[in-house]
């Protein structure tokens, strides 16, 4: 937008407004202003008009200051006196335009009538000022401005439910409730101004002025947004909305008082339905009124900016060079993609980025693998991590237990170029049947040593297998013998165009082989450690975080508070030593171990390197029930715990949803519905006093164990 030089003048910008002969009407009768009421608190009133209060009453809501602000009801208050000169404030209410405002305290203010179709407001040293702009535009102080004071229009049964003892006028038996007008003020429709025609002119916006630069944001386009990162001039801001209370805001994307994180990335999370509003940085929860009520930040304010919803007519009139939002301009608009609960730091996936397929191994050691991959039926090679999850005859394995010729399931980390670099997951299929479902033996064929097997829901093609020499049959019953109709698990290779099965178990043998891999891993967990990284040192506080790989994350698990653990790696050497848990929680799909470190020991530690963890551990762990559940007592560490826990009990067919392979926690970065819906539902269950131990149960018995564990749906 071109201004004039006129325009680069805030001051003469607000004469500008003026310049012309205006249509003005003066008509002070109209209203009596109400001049420093009796104070209360909101509880309080509720209580004394309960039968005449409503929830959805309007109210004008002052949001900081003095015992956290105030809210004002239209009806007993803002229809009756359109001015409220107040030692609190100076509160207007302008019902043809459709906003309400907060100017400085003062006793001196009356209401006066209308210019350009918006009310006008007097001092008694006999200025006139724009209710809407607070810019003097007759009088004694001629062009200058009055100081907003932070407000939003909200309804009174959301606003005394989160600020009960939040100032509110004495409902005395004078202020009687008056409906809202549903008729246009003839004064002030005779004073408007010719419509500016790039928006219908009652379409409600939200407006924003700052020095000489204006915007609207339509409350239509907003609505739909719930947030949007914008810019007026230099100023970054955030402009808000509320649906429950239909309730619009700006603000600047950083705190009123502390600087650190110096600007905040809000954006949309409803998982608690009265802060729907989360930043990047901590996670923390936020209100429409930008206040901080959960996270790291729980207490801090945003930095307020003089924005207030009216009518298009009203904001057009005061400011009629103002821009006008468009979802076509270069603006950042950040609504699609919501947010869930705040998750512990960690390693994250980006889920989109990995390659996910079914394929063929052609080679494979202890640190490499090649295998032709379905997807494109290309060659590609990968490198392993010490976090690369190995999965084999459904319990956890290593490079070691796959072959040449096998057929896998694989999940490959991808450079910007699709080419593959490490491998995040590797499984067997075997692995992958019991995360989603057996096959059924449809045929066998001793003549031609085949098996048929198919889906039982109908949904895959059948497939035949060979059986050769080197095929293992595992099975519990005597015969030793396949029987149709049963379901089996079974690994293959390719050999040419043939699929050979390399072993088959029917369901009995399959859970006896599964229950003795586990024992083996607690086993080999206990001798040669739990397998970490380290992924943060913090000297300043003697600790450091750890990030015990999937394999070993159960057993971390284990551990609590004050625990002591031994440590092994590449630059600690054969020496004895016992570090004290500081902290531990599951993180993603993994665990997060902090310990605390003797300072002396610190040059020991370097981020990125592997270690090991030596903890005491039981000879028999139960997968069905997380072993620390129950240990967290905040709401949000709560909600956090079983994001990090629970699997995605959605539809999905196949395997790309990262909420059946990674925990719901994984879901946050896909925009997915479910773990919102999640969220939701345990932050009410919480709510209700439900502990975890009830929460898992009626998770489990509505969904079944399957969100305790990886699975597939088919």
């Amino acid at each position: 937008m071109r201004l004039s030089p006129l325009f680069l003048n805030p001051l003469l910008f607000a004469a500008n407004i003026f310049s012309a002969e205006p249509n003005r009407i003066d008509k002070p009768e109209h209203f009596q202003t109400l001049v420093n009421p009796k104070c209360s608190y909101c509880n309080v009133e509720q209580g004394r008009r309960a039968d005449e209060l409503r929830d959805d009453d309007r109210a004008l809501a002052w949001i900081r200051g003095k015992h956290d602000g105030g809210a004002v009801p239209f009806r007993f208050f803002l229809v009756p006196y359109r001015v409220i000169s107040d030692s609190y404030g100076v509160w207007v209410y302008d019902a043809d335009a459709g906003f309400v405002r907060g100017f400085e305290p003062s006793y001196d203010f009356t209401f006066h009538g209308w210019r350009n179709g918006v009310m006008t407001i007097k001092h008694k040293d006999g200025t006139l000022f724009s209710a809407l702009s607070g810019v003097a535009f007759d009088g004694p102080r001629k062009g200058t401005s009055l100081k907003f004071l932070p407000t939003i229009q909200t309804d009174w049964g959301y606003w005394r439910k989160a600020y009960p003892r939040t100032v509110a006028y004495e409902m005395l038996d004078k202020f009687r409730p008056i409906n809202l007008p549903s008729e246009k003020t003839s004064e002030s429709f005779a004073t408007r101004l010719p419509p500016d025609e790039r928006l219908i002119p009652d379409e409600p916006v939200i407006g924003l002025a700052l020095g000489n630069l204006a915007k609207a944001y339509s409350i239509s386009v907003l609505s739909n947004k719930k947030i949007i990162h914008d810019k007026v001039g230099d100023q970054e801001i955030v402009v808000l909305w509320y649906a429950p209370t239909k309730t619009a805001a700006i603000y600047s994307p950083r705190m009123e008082t502390n600087k650190i994180p110096e600007q905040l990335s809000l954006q949309a999370n409803d998982q608690i339905s009265t802060a729907p509003f989360a930043d990047r940085e901590t996670y923390s929860h936020w209100t429409i009124e930008g206040r901080a009520v959960e996270g790291p930040l729980a207490g801090n304010a945003l930095a307020w900016l003089p924005a207030v919803q009216c009518k298009w007519f009203a904001w057009a009139a005061e400011y009629p060079q103002t821009e006008i939002y468009s979802t076509n301009s270069k603006s950042a608009v950040i609504a699609a993609t919501p947010m869930i609960a705040k998750l512990i730091d960690g390693e994250r996936l980006d889920w989109e980025k990995m390659e996910k397929t079914e394929a063929t191994i052609v080679k494979i050691n202890s640190e490499t693998i090649s295998v032709i991959a379905d997807s494109d039926k290309k060659e590609h090679s990968a490198s392993f991590m010490p976090q690369t999850e190995f999965y084999f005859h459904g319990a956890w394995g290593s490079a070691k237990t796959f072959g040449a010729k096998q057929r896998v399931y694989i999940i490959a980390r991808t450079s910007a170029k699709k080419e593959w670099n490490t491998v995040h997951a590797l499984a067997d299929e075997i692995s992958m049947e019991a995360m989603s479902m057996p096959w059924i033996l449809k045929r066998n064929d001793a003549a031609k040593n085949t098996f048929v097997f198919g889906d039982k829901k109908g949904r895959k093609p059948e497939r035949e297998l060979s059986r050769d020499e080197n095929t293992h049959l595992r099975f519990s019953s005597k015969a030793n013998a396949p029987m149709v109709g049963q379901p089996y698990f079974y690994n293959t290779r390719s050999e040419g165009k043939r699929n050979v099965a390399m072993e088959i178990f029917d369901a009995a043998s399959f859970e006896n082989e599964r229950a003795k891999l586990q024992k083996q891993n607690r086993d080999s967990a206990a001798q040669n450690g739990l397998v970490a990284t380290v992924v943060e040192t913090d000297v300043a506080t003697h600790r450091i975080s750890l990030l015990i790989r999937r394999a070993d994350s159960l057993f971390a698990r284990i551990l609590k508070k004050n625990d002591k653990v031994r440590l092994a790696g590449k630059f600690l050497g054969d020496a004895e030593n016992h570090f004290e848990v500081v902290d531990v929680r599951p993180d993603y799909s993994r665990t997060r171990l902090r310990l605390e470190i003797p300072l002396a020991s610190f040059e020991n530690f370097h981020t990125g390197e592997t270690i090991r963890v030596f903890a005491p551990l039981p000879e028999n762990l139960s997968i069905d029930t997380p072993p620390d559940l129950g240990r967290f007592t905040a709401r949000l560490e709560r909600i956090d715990y079983f994001m990090s826990t629970i699997y995605c009990p959605c539809g999905m067919l196949g395997t790309s949803c990262a909420g059946h392979w990674n925990t719901l926690a994984a879901c946050k970065l896909h925009g997915c519905g479910m773990p919102n819906l999640m969220t939701r539902e345990i932050g009410e269950w919480i709510d209700a006093g439900k502990s975890d131990e009830e929460i898992l149960a009626t998770l489990i018995q509505r969904n079944g164990k399957i969100i305790l564990a990886q699975h597939q749906q088919w």
